[in-house]
This record gives structure tokens, C-alpha cells and sequence, in this order.
């Protein structure tokens, strides 16, 4: 079990970078490419590889009048229509303005593919030096992520932000009313579709975001130009808000497993506190490592700080006689709906159920989906536990209410 630590979301408003003097003339600046000492230029050609498009960017500066250059970058390539390669949007050239010039040196402006923004100069000898850039997209970014996250598409434009990388897929997960998780997944390389890193996220309404360190998979990639191993990822959310995440590369050749419990960095050393570990330490406990088994995770919670309380819900699958994701099996699925009490050090079972039940049609063993054994509704009145029980086949179920005294 890790502990997510939950920051208020001031703690990630990072200040932006002060644009420089330099940029933003460069900015206010007029399209000119064409001054009174110096031209520029821009050319590149593109071409048919056969497989798509390649394309070339090329920068000539003239002193105004000649027809030969002083300064030439050559043919750059920028988008190469081969495959297995990779784009260079940081080579290609775009933007030119002339800053100031005199008769010795020009100074110009231009921007890349990338967002990136350079002052440069050029003296009448083709001397050519780059004085300064400015990474204006990561302004941008960071301006943007000041705005605290409103829904789930904000918060993962807000992750895909916040970590800086295109090279990445970021999936939401959101079981629970008060809290969004985001699953980032690092490629390893633009052609690759291997992650080689991982690394959660988790905004709770109200309260801030949390993330975890980066998990390094060490999954395995292929020795050609293209890899593809993904990791594959599930996330569940308990009634407690703890995180049980469980994720298995496409190769099968590694496999990470692991409860996170959030904890709000103004949180004291609470009843609250304590059950909700002690809740996290008993799902950890009982999970089951299967690839066709759903999580372990809590259903239900009730936790009474005055009274010193906690009562939970603990679902569990222990059981499958199926042998692939699609199929059923004669019996399907077993699952265990337990009942868990916390009013000292350690949780104790109250009451336990278990039953086979088949994902979407009847048996031909037995003539029934199977049996229900869930528990649910579950509260405290007064000093009595009392929680709903459901029982018998699917077709015809029962319920019954269950009392424990506290």
C-alpha cells in the first residue's frame, strides 16, 4: 500500500515565465522579411517517398541587392514520409521577421514547430548566432494550468500539461462522485507503442490532486523499428476513496499490482484516518492475482469518527471456471460479499457469502445464471449495524436485512 498525498491545487499553479523584452518585440513586430540591408528567404521543397510525404524547410539571407547568399541553412527535413522515422517539428521554420538591422548585422525573429521562439543575428560576413529562445508553448501550458480543473476533460488536458510530453496516453477513470483518476502512460519512443513508465493522478473535488512517482514497467520491446507492448490498465475506487490499480503489458511480461490510500495533507492523525488505512490494509490483503478475477475492492463504507466506528463491505472474486474473457463456464464467476467491523486495533469479519453466478446466460448444469450473495445499503443506527442481503438464484431473488450489534 503507497499513500497519495492530496495537495490543494495552489501547490501545482506554477508561476509562468516572464516573456523577455527581445520576444515580445518579436511578437509586436510585423511580418518583414524584406529591410533595407537584408533579405531572407524562406524555402524547402517536399517530395513522394512512396510511403508519404517528406518535407524540407530551407533559410537564405541576402544582402539586399545580391543575388547570391551570405547565409544558407541547406535543406532541412522536418517531416520524413518514410516509416519507422521521426518527425522533427523543431527544425522546420516558420515566422520570419525582421527585429533591426543596419548596414553590419541584422537581427531577426522566427518560431519552430514546437512552439519554441528564437532571436537570432547575422552580420554582412553570413556570421550567423542565435541569442536567445523562448519556449512560449510551455508558457501557455503552464498559463492554462493555473485554472483549477472543472470536469474530466480538464483534468486530463491538465495532466497531459502538467507532465509536458506528447508521447504519452492518458485515460480517465471516474467510479466515484468526488474523485477523477488519470492514468498516464509514457511510449518510449514516437514509433513505439511501448510504455515504458507509468504515473497516476487523482483530482478530489473540492480538496486538490495528488500523483504518484513514475513506475519504470522495464516492459519488453522489440529489437526492429517498431514495438508495440502496451500496458493494459484497470482502476477501481473504494466507498473509502482508496485507489486499486492493476495492470498487465500486452506480452504478459510484466504485471504491477498495488492499493493507493489518499491522504489530504491538512488530514491529522485521526479515527478517520487510521480506519481508512486499516480498510486499505484488508483490500491489499485479499486481493487475488488472476487475470480473469475483477478486483478486490470496498462497496460500502460507514465511518463515525464520534463514536469511533467503521464498518465496511469487502467484495471479493476467489473463484472462475471460465477460461477466457468472453467465455462462461458451467458455473461462471464466485464471488464473496464480507461484512467488516473497526472499533479497535485490528478489522474483524462479521458475516461472509459467496456464490457462483454466470456473466450473461443460464447454465445448462444447474438452469440458472446462478446465486446472489450481495450485501448492501449498509448503516449504523444508533449502536446496531444493519446492512441488506441478497440471496437466492437470480432469477427470483431475496432479501433479507442483517443486524449486528456494534
Amino acid at each position: 500500500m503507497k499513500n497519495l498525498i492530496i495537495f490543494p491545487f495552489s501547490k501545482y499553479a506554477e508561476k509562468a515565465e516572464e516573456i523577455p523584452t527581445e520576444i515580445q518585440k518579436y511578437i509586436n513586430s510585423e511580418s518583414k522579411t524584406d529591410g533595407l540591408y537584408f533579405k531572407f528567404v524562406k524555402g524547402g521543397k517536399s517530395e513522394d517517398t512512396g510511403h508519404g510525404m517528406s518535407y524540407y524547410d530551407q533559410l537564405q539571407i541576402f544582402i539586399a541587392g545580391q543575388e547570391k547568399p551570405i547565409y544558407d541553412t541547406g535543406l532541412i527535413l522536418y517531416r520524413d514520409g518514410r516509416p519507422f522515422t521521426t518527425d522533427r517539428w523543431d527544425l522546420c521554420i516558420d515566422n520570419i521577421k525582421i527585429i533591426d538591422e543596419s548596414p553590419q548585422k541584422v537581427v531577426y525573429g522566427y518560431s519552430n514547430g514546437t512552439g519554441q521562439m528564437y532571436i537570432a543575428q547575422c552580420t554582412n560576413e553570413g556570421v550567423n548566432s542565435r541569442l536567445m529562445s523562448f519556449d512560449m508553448k510551455k508558457r501557455e501550458a503552464t498559463l492554462k494550468n493555473q485554472l483549477e480543473p472543472t470536469n474530466e476533460k480538464s483534468f486530463r488536458d491538465w495532466v497531459y500539461r502538467h507532465i509536458g510530453e506528447s508521447l504519452m496516453h492518458a485515460d480517465v477513470y471516474h467510479d466515484s462522485p468526488n474523485l477523477c483518476v488519470v492514468i498516464a502512460r509514457h511510449c518510449s519512443r514516437s514509433v513505439d507503442a511501448t510504455h515504458d513508465w507509468y504515473q497516476i493522478f487523482v483530482w478530489k473535488k473540492g480538496e486538490g490532486i495528488a500523483k504518484s512517482d513514475r513506475v519504470y514497467t522495464g516492459a519488453r520491446t522489440s529489437y526492429s523499428k517498431y514495438s508495440t507492448n502496451y500496458l493494459r490498465s484497470n482502476i477501481s475506487i473504494d466507498s473509502v476513496g482508496n485507489i486499486q490499480f492493476n495492470a498487465r503489458s500486452e506480452f504478459g511480461d510484466v504485471h504491477f499490482e498495488e492499493t493507493y490510500f489518499l491522504e489530504s495533507k491538512q488530514s491529522t492523525n485521526s479515527f478517520t484516518k487510521q480506519a481508512t488505512q486499516a480498510i486499505a490494509e484488508v483490500v491489499k490483503n485479499h486481493q487475488h492475482n488472476h487475470p480473469l478475477y475483477k478486483p478486490t475492492c470496498v462497496k460500502e463504507s460507514v465511518i463515525d469518527e464520534n463514536l469511533k466506528i467503521a464498518v465496511f463491505i469487502l467484495f471479493e472474486q476467489i473463484d472462475t471456471d471460465r477460461n477466457t474473457e468472453v467465455g462462461e463456464g458451467w458455473l461462471g464467476d464466485q464471488f464473496r460479499y464480507s461484512l467488516w467491523k473497526i472499533n479497535g486495533d485490528k478489522p474483524i469479519q462479521l458475516y461472509e457469502d459467496h456464490a457462483y453466478i454466470r456473466p450473461r446466460s443460464k447454465s445448462e448444469l444447474t438452469g440458472t445464471r446462478g446465486q446472489e450473495c450481495s450485501l448492501k445499503d449498509l448503516k449504523v443506527e444508533g449502536q446496531t449495524i444493519k446492512v441488506t442481503h441478497l440471496k437466492g438464484h437470480v432469477e427470483k431473488l431475496e432479501t433479507e436485512e442483517l443486524t449486528f450489534n456494534l
